[in-house]
């Protein structure tokens, strides 16, 4: 029953920051076709590196769980790497709009 609920949250985080997203995407992009969304739900805790299929710049935006992440919040690890400079948790999601 707890894996049922847990499971319920965290669908509903999803849809939650995919509208957050959609919405920031398009405030801060004119073209949105220039822009991609890269997404993955954490598969454990403490997962903290991820690699992205493109490069990542400094003006990307990246978001956990739908909250927009500072700067000070998250590392290039290289061009296509991200680690984030906190502990995460399952099921949670992040995101980059590169």
């Amino acid at each position: 029953m707890k894996i049922m609920k847990n499971y319920i949250i965290a669908s509903m985080l999803v849809v939650i920051s995919m509208v957050v997203i959609s919405m920031v995407i398009n405030a801060t992009s004119r073209d949105e076709s220039a822009r991609a969304l890269w997404t993955k739900e954490l598969a454990s805790d403490a997962e903290n590196n991820w690699v992205i299929p493109t490069y990542i710049r400094s003006t990307s935006k990246v978001f956990y769980n739908g909250k927009l992440l500072k700067p000070s919040e998250w590392t290039i690890i290289s061009n296509t790497a991200l680690r984030v400079n906190f502990v995460t948790m399952k099921y949670d999601q992040v995101s980059v709009i590169y």
